[in-house]
């Protein structure tokens, strides 16, 4: 959460929080119980964090207890005391002017849900949606309604992203209706504060000769795209897929319209395609 006095900050709307009005703000020391997660003074004079995303955003500052207080179905009012929260003095990236802070809800033990533990059964839920209030559920409110609900297991592996992240039993992936027989022996990982879909280097080389191919029968479409030409490797075993489609499809179907209004050589066939994964219930 953005903090003053604050040296670095991005544009918000709500006022940025001023510790120095709170009498209930209290920096944490080397003896606190989560002092383990952060870089601590041994002299006493506190502990401070600093974290960087992938989508480009970053936030510095020290770290201290607080006590939030959070709107309910109840009607009334939820105060959370001792908290322990980062109090960004630097801070920057792209957000949006409503925003003051980002929420951690991973499997850290500084994470809110965490954090809470025992009192909300270590149980959270919540829907994103990008035009109409969206809430977060704890405890017993976090429950699945509806005929048609599924559910998906996380699942439990034994290695340090899964530690920290949430991993789903992702079992293939296909594009325009078939599948690929990709494998994902450690599952795939979710991250809700990311704008990215990465692949390992085997599931990208799979996807990008599926696209390549299937391409290849636009006469109009140049098969060496810049997404085609990138060697695996040079990805870090890693690849964006949303981009690869959105920006390939987009490039096909005008240069589909384009062709069609000069001539009827090309085929009827649509050059949307559809993906879809494939979990495991």
């Amino acid at each position: 959460m953005q903090c003053k006095p604050c040296t670095r900050c991005f544009k918000q709307n709500a006022p940025v929080f001023e510790p120095k009005k709170s009498s209930t703000y209290k920096p944490i020391s080397k003896k606190h119980p989560l002092s383990k997660s952060f870089d601590c003074s041994l002299f006493g004079s506190g502990c401070s964090y600093s974290i960087n995303y992938h989508s480009g955003q970053f936030s510095k500052g020290p770290v201290a207890t607080e006590t939030f207080t959070f709107d309910t179905s109840l009607r009334s009012p939820a105060a959370v005391t001792n908290l322990v929260f980062g109090c960004g003095t630097s801070n920057g990236g792209k957000f949006q002017p409503q925003v003051t802070g980002i929420l951690g809800m991973d499997r850290r033990p500084t994470s809110l849900p965490q954090q809470l533990g025992a009192s909300i059964k270590y149980r959270f839920s919540y829907c994103l949606s990008p035009t109409t209030a969206s809430y977060v559920r704890f405890g017993d409110e976090a429950v699945i309604r509806g005929r048609n609900g599924q559910r998906t297991l996380i699942i439990e592996m034994r290695n340090k992203r899964s530690a920290v992240n949430y991993a789903l039993p992702l079992m293939d992936l296909s594009i325009d209706g078939r599948r690929l027989g990709a494998r994902f022996p450690e599952g795939i990982y979710i991250d809700s504060g990311s704008s990215l879909s990465l692949l390992e280097t085997s599931v990208f080389v799979a996807v990008k000769n599926y696209l390549v191919s299937y391409f290849a029968r636009f006469r109009d479409v140049e098969s060496s795209t810049r997404y085609s030409l990138i060697p695996a490797h040079s990805r870090n075993k890693l690849a964006i897929l949303r981009e690869i489609l959105s920006d390939l499809n987009t490039r096909t179907q005008l240069r589909t319209e384009s062709k069609n209004k000069r001539s009827k050589k090309l085929g009827s066939e649509p050059a949307a395609i559809n993906t879809d994964l494939f979990f495991q219930n």
